[in-house]
């Protein structure tokens, strides 16, 4: 739980309470270059639609990768459009029915979205757990708690 839901609802835990605690300040608004032009097209879209001053600088690598794994997700659909579910593959024995490399991989991504997707406060339980302070006052108010 974040510190200062901690203060306000308090500590049953009786866990110290960080003093000094990281608060990025830059948000995070650019693509990295090293994204195609598909992935900074799902770029743009997330950060518009994310909770403002959610995504910070710093969390350029975590949304980088929920970006790859949503366009992998996305390839993966295109190609089992084309070829469907199962394959027919060439094997010593001859021609069997195996199941598309694809679906694996999407699989795979979907998971690992819906892992990022938590992280960056994309999923309804994880939105709950998110508060913006957008004023800098209240932030001086924590720090008085937490430093006081």
């Amino acid at each position: 739980m974040p510190t200062h839901l901690r203060v306000i609802r308090g500590n049953p835990g009786r866990r110290p309470l960080p003093k000094h605690e990281p608060r990025p300040e830059a948000d995070l608004s650019e693509p990295p270059a090293y994204l195609t032009e598909r992935q900074r097209l799902a770029w743009t879209y997330a950060i518009a639609n994310s909770v403002p001053g959610l995504l910070k600088r710093n969390d350029v690598g975590t949304l980088a990768g929920y970006i790859i794994a949503h366009e992998t997700v996305a390839e993966c659909n295109e190609r089992l459009a084309d070829s469907g579910l199962v394959i027919t593959s060439s094997t010593k024995a001859g021609l069997v029915s195996v199941g598309s490399p694809y679906e694996r991989i999407r699989r795979q991504n979907i998971a690992l979205m819906v892992k990022l997707a938590s992280e960056l406060g994309f999923t309804p339980a994880s939105r709950t757990r998110i508060e913006i302070i957008p004023d800098v006052t209240q932030d001086d108010e924590l720090d008085e708690i937490l430093n006081g």
